[in-house]
């Protein structure tokens, strides 16, 4: 299987299990087109809303070469969505899910401390598929910033990255 197309199949499996990063995010769409007129649009991996309303846009990434472009990609899908639908950052919030987070943490400490966005990290659990994710802990920036959780360097097997397996409890197995 292609690296593209096991991403895209660990996006469909996390878009029905979006409770998984928190309760009450429902999925609007998956690969949801950003056109633009002024260079590249894109797709968002999964656009979803939050139990208030508000639009989240996740960008999933699973191995660490795919991270190294994603926080460039979100800047670049919040301000076409923005612009888009003619809303403001208050409306809008970020999560980008990750399976690999040792290249990825120090450019998403620096972004969640500059960013006015709220940005959040989570790193994703799979299940021995190796495409169904079972667990999304929470991933704190180095030195603070709009985003708080756990230490993505902590050792894999500690409770920081342990969700218990709600998807079995909600009937989503």
């Amino acid at each position: 299987m292609s690296g593209r197309v096991h991403e895209n199949a660990i996006r469909d499996a996390l878009a029905s299990r979006l409770t998984l990063i928190e309760p009450g995010l429902r999925c609007v769409a998956t690969e949801y087109r950003l056109p633009s007129r002024v260079g590249a649009g894109g797709r968002i991996d999964i656009l979803a809303r939050d139990s208030t309303g508000s639009f989240v846009i996740i960008e999933l990434k699973r191995t660490e070469a795919a991270a190294e472009v994603a926080l460039h990609e979100l800047h670049k899908y919040v301000e076409l969505f923005r612009r888009e639908k003619g809303i403001g950052p208050a409306d809008v919030r970020v999560v980008l899910a990750a399976v690999e987070w040792r290249g990825l943490h120090a450019a998403f400490s620096q972004a969640a401390r500059e960013w006015s966005m709220d940005l959040r990290g989570y790193r994703l659990t799979l299940d021995t598929d190796g495409v169904t994710p079972i667990g999304a802990g929470r991933v704190a920036a180095a030195g603070g910033g709009h985003c708080s959780g756990a230490d993505p360097n902590s050792a894999a097997g500690t409770d920081a990255y342990r969700q218990p397996r709600r998807d079995l409890a909600l009937g989503l197995t």
